[in-house]
C-alpha cells in the first residue's frame, strides 16, 4: 500500500535532524549492540552458514513466506553448503530460483557481491535485486520515482551528522513511503537495510535478521509509516528503527552464544583422536557434510572421513539424511535448529528502549 502522496515521494529528509536526547541513547544503544555482535561473531572463523542462515530466516519471516517448513529449510542448506563442481552454480541459480525462499537468497547475495566489490547500494542494485525476488528483468521506474529515488540517492550519500543507524532508519522510512518496487518493496527495503549494514561498517557479515523483529512489529512498524506521513515526528521512527536493530542484535548475540556452547559440547563428546575432534569442532559451522566434503576440507583419506563420520554418528552428533549405502549426507540437526528456528525477543531486551 503506498501510504505517501505524490508531493511527498521526492521530499528528502535533512540530514542535521535535532534529535531529543533519549533518541540519541537509543541510536548508541544500537550501534554498541551491533558491535558486541560483530566482534562475537569473530570466534567463528567461517560465518557463511551463519550469513546463510540469516538470509533463510529473513525470507521465512516475511509475509506469506513465515510457514515454511524444516524439511525444505534442510534442502536449501544441502544445496547451497554441500561443494558442487562449478559447472553446477547454473543449475543451482535455476533451482533457487522456483522458490521464494531461494530468490530471496539470490537476491541478497547478489548485492552482498556488489557491496564487497566497492559498490553502493543505490537505486541500480535495489533494482536488480528486485528483479531477481520478482523473477523478472530489471525494468526502471516512471520518471516521478526516478526523481524521488535519485533524491533518495543523494540523500544517502549526502554527509551530516547523524549516526549510520540514524542515516539507515531514514533511508528505509523512504523506501517504504516511495514504493518504487511494488512487487517487492518490503523485502527491498529490508535488504537494503542488511546491505547498507555491512557497507558502512556496522556489522563485517550479513548476519542480523531483521525482518522476524519487524514482522513481530508489523502493525506498529506500519503506523509509525503512516504516522510521520502524517507529519509526524521523524525521531520517534528512528527511534523505533534502532531499538528494532538492537533487539534483534542482543537475540544473534544469544544465538552465536549458544553455537559456541554447541561446539564445546561437541569438543567434550570427541577429544580424540584429531581428525574426530576437528570436524566435531567445525560443526557448527558446517553442519551439512558428505565423506568425500569432509575428505577434501580436512585433507584425510576416504577410510579417515568413513570413520570419522561413523563415530559422530554413533555419538548422536552427526545424523544420515537418508539410507543411501553411498554417497550418504550427513546433517548436524542441532546446529541447524539453532540457526533456522525464530528466536523470540525477551521483554527484558527491551527495557529501556526509547521511542522519543
Amino acid at each position: 500500500m503506498n501510504t505517501a502522496p505524490p508531493a511527498d515521494r521526492a521530499r528528502v529528509e535533512p540530514l542535521d535532524l535535532v534529535l531529543p536526547t533519549r533518541t540519541h541513547r537509543a541510536l548508541a544503544e544500537a550501534e554498541y549492540a551491533l558491535g558486541s555482535l560483530n566482534e562475537s561473531a569473530q570466534r567463528f572463523t567461517d560465518r557463511s552458514t551463519l550469513v546463510l542462515c540469516t538470509r533463510i530466516r529473513d525470507a521465512r519471516s516475511s509475509g506469506a513466506l513465515a510457514g515454511e517448513d524444516a524439511d525444505l529449510v534442510e534442502a536449501l542448506m544441502f544445496h547451497l553448503l554441500v561443494p558442487r563442481a562449478p559447472g553446477d552454480r547454473v543449475a543451482l541459480a535455476d533451482l533457487l530460483g522456483r522458490h521464494p525462499i531461494g530468490r530471496f537468497v539470490l537476491a541478497s547475495a547478489h548485492g552482498t557481491e556488489r557491496v564487497a566489490a566497492g559498490g553502493p547500494v543505490d537505486p541500480a542494485l535495489l533494482g536488480e535485486i528486485s528483479a531477481i525476488l520478482t523473477s523478472s528483468e530489471p525494468s526502471g521506474a516512471a520518471l516521478p520515482q526516478r526523481t524521488a529515488l535519485a533524491a533518495w540517492a543523494a540523500g544517502v550519500r549526502a554527509p551530516g551528522p547523524l549516526s549510520r543507524v540514524a542515516r539507515i532508519a531514514l533511508a528505509h522510512l523512504h523506501l517504504e513511503r516511495l514504493r518504487p518496487f511494488p512487487e517487492a518493496n518490503g523485502h527491498v527495503a529490508r535488504l537494503f537495510s542488511s546491505l547498507e549494514m555491512v557497507r558502512t561498517g556496522l556489522l563485517r557479515d550479513q548476519i542480523l535478521p531483521m525482518s522476524f523483529w519487524l514482522d513481530t512489529h508489523h502493525r506498529e512498524y506500519r503506523d509509525r509509516v503512516r504516522a510521520v506521513v502524517r507529519g509526524g515526528p521523524l525521531h520517534e521512527w528512528i527511534g523505533f528503527f534502532a531499538d528494532g536493530l538492537r533487539a534483534q542484535a542482543l537475540a544473534q548475540l544469544s544465538l552465536v552464544d549458544e553455537l559456541d556452547g554447541l561446539r564445546r559440547a561437541h569438543l567434550a563428546v570427541a577429544p580424540k583422536p584429531p581428525s574426530l575432534r576437528r570436524v566435531a569442532g567445525d560443526l557448527v559451522t558446517t553442519p551439512m557434510l558428505t565423506h568425500r566434503t569432509l575428505a577434501d576440507r580436512y585433507g584425510v583419506t576416504a577410510k579417515t572421513a568413513t570413520q570419522v563420520t561413523r563415530r559422530l554418528v554413533e555419538l548422536g552428533v552427526l545424523t544420515s539424511l537418508d539410507d543411501r549405502l553411498y554417497n550418504k549426507v550427513f546433517v548436524c540437526r542441532p546446529v541447524v535448529r539453532l540457526l533456522t528456528t525464530e528466536r523470540p525477543v525477551e521483554q527484558s531486551e527491551r527495557d529501556g528502549a526509547v521511542f522519543g
